[in-house]
């Protein structure tokens, strides 16, 4: 960690733990180091809210995020609500916080998302250095910004949010929804129509005429960008959405299809045999998956209703199901080339087994680095499992 930012070490032992020796090992820092730490603390804030939220905060979100994180810390409820409501303005109030009430508040939001987001919990340390890296670039804060032990003047100032998280993301395709038709549209159609006179009878006439005869309306372009627009929406949603299961000290988190995600393990994994740690990972996979199988419903059934009635879509979903259903007895296994474990999955994707090849893993293996093992072991099961249906689906398609 960069000696820039005393504290930076036990800040991301606190975004995988939560121990509360790391976040408050701060207090031990010195006037300078400890206004370094802050800003530091400020930086990593905002990239974990970046990964959260994204780019929009919808208030009922935020609610939610606090009512979490209030649940587990009701005596800094009202600090934690004052922080993130300051995202969607009312930053005035954040003036009336201490130092101490603020930095708190920042560390349990930091890790309540963290906890909704196990991949923040494996990449701590990488987190916390591109934030070192924010911090160093921006101004320094006035000691005076947040309140000490006497009211302070303005709410404090925090590095510029990043308009992506640091892990390295896709560019954004164009939408269809962003183009901009041209006012002479309808001009130009009628122009392209009168030139047809000047175009030879024959096969290069009827294409043309072809061609023109199907242009669409102003009326008809603006409905087919309202609805790739309202499909875009549905499609972040889903490619989005996170469900997490915890069983003991695991975390497991599915996305919208029921892929793993992320997989996180508590210090009290540690005390863990392997039996013990394999059972408490498939039950985290299932209560993650329960979860999924709850509340992506709503998620779906919006993607399902924009193909075209009639489409064949539902057809092809029915083969899947049916496709499944035949091969419910049917397992995927993976075993890494560490040969630490062997995951099994079903026709569905679901993790059914965990096995540990190695003597007891949780004491012998470093924890973040046996948590990466074990998603990517469900991972790889998990891909072999769709194979056959990717397959399948590729052939209907084709016979379409």
């Amino acid at each position: 960690m960069s000696e820039q930012f005393p504290g930076a070490a036990a800040l991301a032992s606190f975004i995988r733990s939560g121990r509360r020796e790391d976040r408050t090992a701060y207090r031990s820092l010195s006037g300078t180091d400890r206004e370094a730490y802050r800003r530091l603390v400020s930086a990593v804030f905002d990239i974990t809210v970046v990964r959260h939220f994204g780019g929009d905060r919808p208030a009922e979100r935020i609610e939610r995020l606090i009512a979490g994180a209030a649940k587990r810390h009701p005596e800094y409820g009202g600090s934690i609500a004052v922080v993130l409501r300051a995202l969607n303005g009312g930053e005035e109030a954040l003036a009336k916080l201490s130092s101490r009430q603020l930095l708190t508040a920042q560390h349990l939001v930091i890790r309540e998302i963290a906890k909704r987001h196990p991949e923040l919990q494996v990449e701590a340390d990488q987190a916390v250095a591109a934030a070192a890296s924010m911090a160093a670039k921006a101004p320094e804060a006035p000691a005076a910004q947040a309140k000490q032990e006497t009211p302070a003047a303005k709410a404090p100032e925090r590095p510029p949010v990043p308009e992506a998280p640091p892990a390295p993301a896709e560019p954004k395709p164009p939408s269809p929804a962003d183009f901009k038709l041209p006012d002479s549209y309808e001009a130009q159609i009628a122009e392209a129509k009168d030139f047809l006179k000047h175009i030879p009878a024959g096969p290069n006439l009827k294409a043309a005429e072809a061609i023109l005869s199907q242009a669409p309306s102003r009326e008809e372009i603006k409905e087919l960008q309202r609805k790739a627009a309202e499909a875009q929406t549905v499609l972040d949603g889903v490619e989005s959405a996170r469900f997490e299961g915890s069983a003991g000290a695991v975390t497991v988190a599915l996305d919208a299809t029921g892929r793993i995600r992320g997989l996180a393990l508590g210090t009290d994994a540690v005390r863990y045999g392997n039996r013990e740690l394999a059972e408490a990972v498939v039950a985290a996979f299932g209560s993650a998956e329960r979860l999924r199988a709850k509340e992506s419903v709503d998620l779906f059934s919006k993607a399902s209703g924009l193909g075209e009635p009639g489409s064949g879509d539902a057809e092809i979903l029915r083969r899947i199901e049916a496709f499944q259903a035949e091969r419910a007895d049917a397992r995927y296994v993976h075993t890494p080339e560490s040969g630490l474990c062997r995951a099994e999955a079903d026709q569905r994707g679901q993790l059914t087994a965990l096995m540990f090849l190695t003597g007891n893993v949780a004491r012998e293996t470093d924890r973040d680095a046996l948590a990466k093992q074990i998603r990517e072991a469900v991972a790889a099961a998990q891909r072999a499992a769709a194979a056959p249906v990717a397959a399948m689906t590729a052939e209907l398609l084709a016979a379409a």
